[in-house]
């Protein structure tokens, strides 16, 4: 077996100082430099063989280092032309990685073959929307996706996997919990990050419900979770003062904050309110 590109590469210390890379905040960088930790991601992502992965923000490539090894085609997209060069270069030596310059926010990531698995390193900043973006695509098409495993900020990976009557239950869990099976791998300590961020980050995995209990419309879903928890700390007959009347037909309390109420009765609601307007 021929050498990986771990072996074969300077370190990423190194390849930074040789093309003047230094993380920028405009685009949340908190670059990646322990192979241990990029290889447990690869491993615990436990993508099958044969699936194109999709990798956004690369940085400067440590967790491509471990796809790559691992013996995936791996298609990264990179918003920093800094990084760019580097990529390329990265590229000459793997012909099974493919750098594209370019905003992984306005892209169409089913045009890549499929089958096809996210296993990234999100930039904080974006992390949330790229997440929520890709369900609302899984909603529309289960196979879009076979999984999706992200590092995260701890605190919003958090937020997908919630349970009701905790701090961090809201739409994200319910939208996530709804359309995958979502769950939190393991944290990643700030220590292992340059530079050292405040925070601890986890690695959220999902992966879509080949079935599902309730199929009201999604935008549907999105209304009614919004107006419930924008008030989250009322009565959830107060931010869903219009759909009190289907509160008995699916199950829900009137009198319970939103936080209370379960994935599957949020979902029971929108499917009753869906099924009783007028085709």
């Amino acid at each position: 077996m021929s050498a990986g590109l771990w072996e074969t590469l300077p370190s990423v210390r190194d390849m930074l100082a040789q093309y003047g890379i230094t993380p920028s905040k405009k685009f949340g960088q908190n670059f990646l430099f322990d192979r241990n930790i990029t290889d447990k991601i690869v491993r615990a992502a436990s993508v099958p063989v044969g699936t194109h992965v999709i990798e956004v923000g690369p940085g400067p490539g440590a967790l491509t280092r471990s796809l790559l090894d691992a013996g995936y085609d791996v298609t990264a997209f990179e918003i920093d032309r800094n990084i760019f060069p580097l990529l390329e270069d990265m590229a000459k030596k793997e012909s099974r990685f493919h750098p594209v310059l370019q905003d992984a926010m306005k892209t169409d990531l089913a045009a890549i073959p499929a089958p096809r698995a996210v296993v990234a390193n999100l930039p904080y900043n974006v992390g949330t929307n790229l997440v929520i973006g890709w369900l609302q695509k899984i909603h529309a098409d289960p196979s879009f996706m076979t999984s999706i495993t992200v590092m995260l900020q701890k605190e919003v990976a958090e937020r997908f996997t919630a349970q009701p009557r905790t701090p961090e239950y809201g739409r994200a869990s319910i939208l996530a919990q709804w359309l995958c099976h979502a769950e939190i791998l393991f944290e990643v300590p700030k220590e292992v990050f340059f530079p050292q961020p405040k925070v601890t980050s986890a690695i959220l995995r999902l992966i879509p419900r080949k079935e599902r209990a309730y199929n009201p419309p999604l935008k549907l879903v999105e209304d009614i979770t919004r107006d419930a928890f924008n008030q989250r700390r009322k009565m959830i007959k107060a931010g869903l003062k219009n759909h009190v009347g289907y509160f008995e037909v699916a199950g829900i309390d009137a009198q319970l904050r939103p936080e209370a109420i379960p994935v599957d009765l949020y979902l029971k609601l929108a499917e009753t309110v869906s099924n009783d307007k007028p085709a």
